[in-house]
């Protein structure tokens, strides 16, 4: 607990403690202080707005101290004014000279810059003309044309061109002759290099004209025989063969009852580019000389490369056959390399075409007969097959068949024929004939 006593160390000094009298006097002397600092308030209070209205009256006066200062400075101002006015009429009028001056010397600018553009050109056009000249001089150079002294009032240009176009020309003729020298070389068989040869030869080739024109009088006339003629008669037996076909023929063949077929026709096809290739080698007869040339080298050609190939016209070369057929009311075009109906209708048709051929050709004699064998009879029905023998009764054939399965009609007589190491002989006598009699009504 805290009792309220104190106690002071021995070294403790302490302030000494002023007396009421003091403080009495201190107060009297703050209260004077405080009623002259508040008489001196209001004037602190506007110090700071003086103070400013101070510093704007400083200026003014400032401004107004400079100004009388200038007054007094004027006279010096207006000599230096007109001083200086004279150096501006001097600048002005150095300047419209310097003005002048510059529009002489942009002028002179110009007109040197156009002396300099247009002798640019002049030297890029002489450059261009100079590299001009040595591609001719190249180029007469490559041509082979010798340089040689001459005067003329011709352009350097028109004399270029005339000699480009002279050694054109003189080239042009130069490859037309060479041309026109091939086509004589080939045209007479000759190879000569040299034009001078080939004139000599030429020269000589006319002297002898006349021995070869009989030379070649008597290849013409043996073309005639050899290849125009035949030719010709080749030609003809054709002619004769297809309209006898298209008219005898096949008139004869429309007749005959097969099958079930209506009508038969022939047609024969003809291998045009062949007989066109005869008609060109007939064309060569009755020739001349003067005719080889101009009017029958085509056809000269065309038995040239018959000639050339080794190639052999045959009478069948000239035509196909085709056969018509007409059944049950369609048509129908077969080629006799193939099977055409049915075996037995197909052995039957080629028979009736066959036996109709050789018919023409034999001599027409009731005396002559003509033995005909067919085999395996028995595969043509039998409608057909009589057909066949009545045919053969009709046009003198004598029809033979071997092996038949059973006696068939039409057929007089049959052969028995055995093995035998010896001779077979038929005889009725020998009993291995069989005669057929018809059955009496």
């Amino acid at each position: 607990m805290f009792d309220g006593a104190i106690e002071l160390p021995n070294n403790f000094k302490g302030k000494p403690i002023e007396s009421i009298e003091d403080l009495k006097k201190q107060i009297e002397q703050l209260e004077k202080e405080k009623g002259i600092n508040e008489k001196l308030l209001p004037i602190a209070k506007d110090l700071e707005k003086h103070r400013k209205n101070l510093i704007e009256i400083n200026a003014k006066i400032k401004i107004i101290t400079d100004k009388i200062e200038k007054l007094k400075q004027l006279p010096t101002f207006e000599k230096e004014l007109e001083a200086i006015k004279v150096e501006f009429d001097n600048l002005i009028k150095e300047k419209e000279q310097s003005t002048k001056d510059v529009k002489l010397i942009e002028e002179e600018i110009r007109k040197l810059n156009e002396t300099i553009e247009q002798t640019s050109k002049e030297i890029f056009k002489k450059e261009k003309r100079i590299e001009e000249i040595q591609t001719w001089k190249v180029v007469l150079e490559q041509l082979g044309i010798k340089p040689i002294e001459y005067q003329s009032t011709d352009s350097l240009d028109n004399i270029y061109k005339n000699l480009k176009r002279n050694f054109e020309e003189r080239r042009e003729i130069k490859v037309k002759k060479d041309s026109l020298f091939e086509r004589l070389k080939l045209k007479t068989e000759t190879s000569f290099a040299s034009e001078t040869d080939f004139i000599k030869h030429v020269d000589s080739e006319l002297a002898a004209q006349k021995d070869k024109e009989k030379f070649v009088e008597g290849l013409l006339a043996n073309i005639s025989t050899q290849f125009a003629n035949p030719c010709g008669t080749l030609r003809s037996r054709f002619e004769e063969f297809n309209s006898f076909i298209t008219n005898q023929f096949n008139s004869k063949i429309k007749k005959i009852k097969i099958s079930d077929i209506d009508t038969l026709k022939i047609e024969i096809v003809e291998n045009e580019k062949l007989i066109k290739d005869i008609n060109k080698i007939i064309q060569i007869r009755d020739l001349t000389s003067e005719l080889i040339f101009d009017d029958q080298s085509e056809n000269l050609n065309t038995l040239n490369k018959y000639l050339d190939n080794q190639t052999t016209i045959t009478f069948n070369d000239l035509f196909d056959i085709k056969l018509h057929l007409h059944k049950k009311g369609q048509h129908k075009d077969v080629d006799l390399k193939n099977q055409i109906e049915s075996d037995g209708t197909d052995k039957m048709i080629r028979l009736v075409l066959i036996m109709s051929i050789i018919n023409q050709i034999v001599v027409k004699d009731d005396e002559n007969k003509i033995v005909l064998f067919v085999d395996e009879i028995g595969t043509i029905d039998e409608a057909n097959r009589i057909e066949i023998l009545n045919f053969c009764k009709e046009h003198n054939f004598i029809p033979i068949s071997a092996a038949p399965l059973h006696p068939y009609d039409g057929f007089d007589k049959y052969y028995l024929v055995r093995r035998n190491k010896g001779k077979i002989v038929v005889s009725e006598k020998n009993g291995n004939v069989i005669l057929r009699k018809p059955i009496e009504a």
